[in-house]
């Protein structure tokens, strides 16, 4: 499948390229990669492979770009239409969800911070967020660490139960922590939600100290998205 391109408008874009490889070719560089995006093999001879590709500008580019005079030539060969730069929409969409990604769960991760969680809740749901970077952020925040998580009553427990139940339609469950929180009005640190509404679905993981691993360790965001903590309901599910 042939990449999609698309050319971007402007004179400018061209004269700076122009520039570059008068450089290049004034200095003897000849690394240039090119692509015939407009070749056509016939399949006996292509082997599947749709365009033609090879290294260097030909010897009479280079001879007229490396000469003095090519510098005067610029608005002339610019206006020709020779110098067009091409962008891989594929290659560019992909590189941008990632970083779209990278923002958005950095932005959470600043979130969790802000709002008081605990260094387990977040190693939890942030698995490449290290115990220095978590300092480093309520340093750069001004925000100090959470006390020993404050545990609600059993009835306080409930309500936030419903609470949590009325927020099953966010997927992302450190989201729905955070909506949870902005309920709560700040009544409760995000530290002791957790501790709350994980201890309530999960009482012998809370009981062992231990933090459930997460299956997506492979997973290559700068900051990854969590699993759900095991035993969670899933989306749509009730609360026992």
């Amino acid at each position: 499948m042939k990449p999609v391109f698309f050319p971007v408008p402007g004179t400018a874009i061209g004269h700076v390229v122009l520039l570059e490889l008068i450089r290049l070719s004034r200095i003897g560089s000849n690394g240039f990669h090119w692509i015939n995006l407009d070749c056509k093999v016939s399949c006996g001879t292509s082997n599947g492979v749709e365009n033609q590709e090879g290294t260097g500008l030909p010897g009479s580019i280079q001879h007229v770009l490396a000469d003095a005079r090519a510098g005067v030539l610029a608005d002339a060969l610019v206006a020709s239409g020779a110098l067009r730069v091409l962008v891989d929409l594929d290659v560019l969409q992909r590189r941008c969800d990632l970083i779209g990604r990278q923002w958005h769960d950095e932005r959470l991760l600043h979130a969790f911070v802000r709002a008081q969680a605990s260094v387990p809740m977040i190693r939890q749901f942030f698995r490449t967020a290290t115990r220095s970077t978590i300092v480093r952020l309520r340093r750069e925040m001004d925000v100090p660490p959470p006390a020993k998580p404050r545990m609600p009553t059993p009835r306080e427990v409930d309500a936030l139960l419903v609470r949590w139940n009325g927020l099953r339609d966010i997927d992302d469950f450190r989201e729905r922590y955070l909506a949870l929180h902005r309920e709560c009005g700040g009544v409760w640190s995000l530290a002791s939600l957790f501790a709350a509404v994980d201890g309530a679905m999960n009482p012998d993981a809370t009981s062992s100290g231990c933090i459930r691993s997460s299956p997506n360790s492979r997973e290559s965001h700068h900051v990854r998205h969590a699993p759900r903590p095991g035993g969670q309901p899933a989306a749509g599910q009730k609360l026992g």
